[in-house]
């Protein structure tokens, strides 16, 4: 009876029906809770508020005034409805609710079920191509070739590319995770990957001001599949499947095109120099293009769609990038909304959000024995005496100073723009030619300040969002940050990371685990309907070498460039092209620049001051 009686709330209060929604015309007038549930940690239940939409595209901007607290009991048949938010009131339990809106002490909300636009018109939210397709007048946008087929190799799940290769595995909670990734044979990470993605939300109501997602929840793993050749991946790209095994597929479960592999020209220099006077060393252009190898997934989580990269260059350099896209969660439009976020929609509000991503870099410098050090780039005042008397004042100097990490609470970063540094971590037994250790720095863009205070409600779960770095000694039972249950147990997390970091451990000269956090906080806005662009959610870790080369290695690609002029004296009689050209005029392919036609009539646009 409870629930006919919400039935019918949703249909004469929101025009939409919660099961038999195809109405007499055969048009589908659904509402659904999804899966969007909203973890409240109380003494000894799990108790959950769910928020309600119309069940179409896309479903989470289109939100329904009506929300339930609900208690979920490990016993399902003991679920129960606790609490009603609805037209903005909260009703303390649900058969007060039903009595008020019977008996009319409620007020009646009319919420139409969102229409249809005239069908040359695109619905709201829709991502459908706002134009007709016409082939008539098209240019197609630029692609990038690989002339001769892949540079790099997949031999079952080991890659190998110019000097680097790794392993990839994939995780039912974690995704994919690289290992034993190194660098013309030496080692340089271990392990390499995501271990959850958290999203904070805020708002008015109160499903959307406790809304605390740990998307380990969903099995990350299982979250990619189906990446679009020429639009997710260029179609050049390998595409791998991953097999995965959950309660859907318990035998088995192939997911397709899960990942892709490609190289990729990314249209600016690794490295250049122009040089245009002799007594500066030399006439001279010396360049290299950026290439790099990439490793993507896309994890689909509900809503949103995290891009996931890992990137390779000739340098010895790792990046990873992440980005958000997808759509926004918006909740109902009352005025007090106003103070959480911007109007997207007739009747919805997209609150601002934090976006959280923890990292695992398990680092190992040639070999397992590491130090973790900051370089702080400090300020003294400093004098020459014998200058005094030319009328020169002390003065200031940056200066660098040193810090050696000894313990793993010594080594806990909270990022702090009046302190700069940089982070290294180092081999003590390792140098280059120089006496210098061997070693790479770890750079972030993207640390961010979670702000919560710390152990109250869901904060108390993810204790690693304090912290912009950690670095601790590698143990098998801290294998990561957070489990699958992070969502529900707030009150007393399974994996509890503060104690990784309490103990306190030596970690000079030891097998060394750093943890990144990344994230942003976004205030969406019109633009974000009906997706979120890249071109501004773009975070990343760097991990460049560090004295661990005597030079840039990137000095031996078959790629380099090297310009001079034929005579110095004469710059503009033609130039002498150093490089491996493989592709000179006359192929088939469409016409792109060549060095032909630089070496031929390039001079005087090259050299035009000499």
């Amino acid at each position: 009876m409870e629930y006919a009686s919400l039935h019918d709330v949703m249909r004469q209060s929101f025009g939409a029906t919660l099961y038999n929604c195809i109405d007499g015309n055969n048009t589908k007038r659904c509402a659904n809770m999804y899966k969007l549930f909203v973890p409240v940690v109380y003494a000894k239940h799990r108790m959950l508020w769910v928020q309600f939409y119309y069940e179409m595209e896309f479903y989470t901007i289109h939100p329904i005034d009506l929300q339930l607290l609900m208690d979920v009991d490990i016993d399902s048949t003991k679920w129960t409805i606790k609490k009603v938010w609805y037209d903005h009131k909260l009703y303390h339990t649900y058969e007060d609710f039903i009595k008020s809106y019977n008996n009319g002490t409620a007020t009646k909300r009319r919420q139409s079920f969102p229409g249809t636009r005239n069908k040359l018109q695109r619905r709201y939210g829709s991502v459908r191509p706002q134009h007709t397709f016409s082939s008539k007048g098209m240019k197609r946008p630029p692609v990038q070739l690989e002339f001769d087929g892949h540079r790099y190799t997949v031999k079952g799940q080991t890659v190998r590319y110019s000097k680097w290769s790794f392993h990839w595995v994939n995780s039912i909670k974690k995704g994919p995770t690289l290992f034993d990734i190194k660098f013309d044979e030496e080692r340089i990470v271990y392990e390499l990957g995501l271990q959850d993605i958290v999203v904070l939300y805020t708002g008015d109501s109160p499903a959307m001001s406790r809304a605390a997602f740990a998307d380990g929840l969903t099995g990350l793993g299982s979250k990619s599949a189906g990446l679009v050749p020429g639009v997710d991946c260029p179609g050049h790209a390998t595409f791998l499947n991953v097999t995965i095994t959950t309660e859907e597929f318990q035998a088995g479960g192939i997911l397709p095109n899960a990942i892709c592999l490609f190289e990729h020209n990314l249209g600016r220099p690794l490295r250049r120099h122009y040089s245009t006077i002799e007594a500066e060393g030399g006439v001279f252009y010396g360049g290299l293009v950026a290439t790099v190898l990439i490793f993507r997934t896309i994890y689909v989580i509900n809503n949103y769609d995290y891009i996931l990269d890992y990137m390779f260059y000739e340098n010895g350099a790792i990046e990873i990038q992440i980005y958000p896209t997808g759509y926004v969660l918006t909740t109902f439009q009352h005025p007090s909304e106003r103070h959480y976020g911007f109007k997207v929609g007739g009747k919805s509000t997209a609150p601002m959000h934090l976006h959280l991503f923890h990292f695992k870099l398990d680092i190992d410098i040639l070999g397992r024995e590491n130090r973790y050090e900051t370089l702080d780039i400090e300020v003294e005042q400093f004098d020459y005496p014998n200058l005094n008397d030319q009328g020169i004042d002390d003065s200031y100097r940056y200066k660098l100073a040193r810090h050696l990490k000894n313990t793993e609470l010594e080594a806990t970063y909270k990022f702090n723009f009046s302190l700069p540094k940089y982070h290294v971590v180092y081999n003590e037994k390792a140098k280059n030619i120089y006496a210098e250790h061997r070693g790479y720095r770890i750079q972030a863009n993207g640390f961010v300040n979670q702000l919560l205070p710390e152990d109250i409600g869901f904060e108390s779960a993810i204790p690693w969002s304090r912290y912009q770095m950690t670095v601790t000694k590698q143990k098998d039972t801290e294998e990561s940050s957070g489990s699958a249950h992070t969502t529900f147990d707030a009150g007393k997390p399974v994996v509890d990371f503060q104690s990784f970091l309490d103990d306190d451990e030596n970690i000079v000269d030891e097998d060394l685990v750093f943890w990144l956090t990344l994230g942003t906080h976004h205030i969406p806005k019109a633009e974000d309907i009906p997706n979120t662009a890249m071109t501004s959610s773009a975070l990343s870790i760097q991990l460049t070498p560090f004295n661990f080369f005597n030079e840039d290695p990137s000095m031996e690609s078959t790629e380099s460039v090297y310009i001079t002029p034929k005579s110095v004296f004469e710059p503009k009689n033609g130039l002498n092209i150093q490089g491996n050209f493989a592709h000179k005029a006359g192929s088939c392919f469409p016409k792109m620049f060549n060095f032909d036609q630089l070496e031929k009539d390039g001079s005087s646009i090259f050299f035009p001051y000499s």
